[in-house]
């Protein structure tokens, strides 16, 4: 069922120097490794420079079709298709700026797994392995969400008319964002950790991340949530000057972490559920656990 991807580096470290847990695996990157997390985070930063763009030029593209409504330049039925040809458009567009921030994402995740291994990391030649590695299989998670993604921008313009027009409209605009929040993103997130660890088709890689997910739900949607939030919460500010600050401060400083945070937790998720049947000499890869 699972493939385990070969790895070519040796180990850096010796089995005794190893942290003793994944949450000293963790501090530990911080206080010894910092410099590599904010190199991950730059170049993070920059594969995801074209969603930036294209969020700061949709907002002054809504702004200019807002004036030209409330000046009478053009009619509300007007403004309404402009609203939604234009959002239609850019949720294209971010299918095509995904794949980009795909190519960086697949080296990073290849270097931050070799990080929380205590792998030994030759930075470029790794980056380029983890982009020859993993690109094809997170270019078909890209581009399924952005096909869900443009499917809610989509649902969004539609508005039913009739009797039971209050209880269908609110749920055309729900359902799909539910999916996307609950199954979609969790399931995702599962099959990238796969992704970084076991050679298999995607098909395998989606049916395993969501059995996994269903046998884990409260644990991996709760640190879906707390990790995910604070992105979340950049939607709620009103400026997009600020918006975008935060959105690049988040993508050096914050996204290198908590990509950390999450293969550390999903390893330990694949310990218990793969692991320990199929690979047991990566059950508590990159720690030591102290003998009680």
């Amino acid at each position: 069922m699972f493939k385990r991807k070969h790895q070519a580096a040796a180990r850096d470290f010796q089995k005794e120097d190893l942290p003793s847990d994944r949450k000293e695996v963790f501090f530990d990157l911080l206080k010894y490794r910092f410099d590599l997390i904010m190199k991950n985070g730059l170049l993070l930063f920059l594969f995801l420079l074209p969603a930036f763009l294209l969020a700061f030029g949709h907002h002054f593209i809504m702004e200019n079709i807002h004036h030209r409504f409330i000046s009478s330049e053009i009619t509300e039925t007007e403004y309404l298709s402009l609203i939604t040809a234009y959002r239609n458009t850019k949720n294209v567009v971010l299918i095509f700026c995904l794949l980009i921030f795909s190519i960086g994402l697949s080296g990073i995740i290849r270097i931050t797994k070799m990080m929380v291994w205590y792998d030994y990391i030759f930075y470029s030649s790794d980056f380029v392995t983890g982009i020859k590695q993993n690109f094809k299989h997170l270019a078909v998670l890209s581009i399924l969400y952005g096909l869900v993604n443009y499917l809610n921008g989509f649902l969004m313009g539609i508005k039913i008319e009739g009797r039971n027009s209050n209880l269908i409209n609110p749920l055309l605009k729900a359902l799909p964002l539910g999916f996307t929040l609950i199954l979609f993103i969790p399931i995702s997130l599962l099959v990238i950790s796969e992704i970084s660890v076991y050679d298999n088709n995607f098909l395998k890689r989606l049916r395993n991340g969501t059995e996994i997910y269903f046998n884990t739900f409260i644990k991996t949607a709760g640190m879906t949530f707390i990790l995910l939030s604070p992105l979340a919460f950049v939607l709620l500010i009103n400026n997009v000057f600020v918006q975008i600050a935060i959105m690049i401060a988040l993508s050096i400083f914050y996204l290198p972490i908590i990509i950390i945070i999450w293969l550390l937790y999903s390893y330990s998720v694949f310990d218990l559920y793969i692991n320990v049947k199929l690979y047991p000499e990566l059950v508590d890869k990159g720690i030591n656990r102290k003998k009680e």
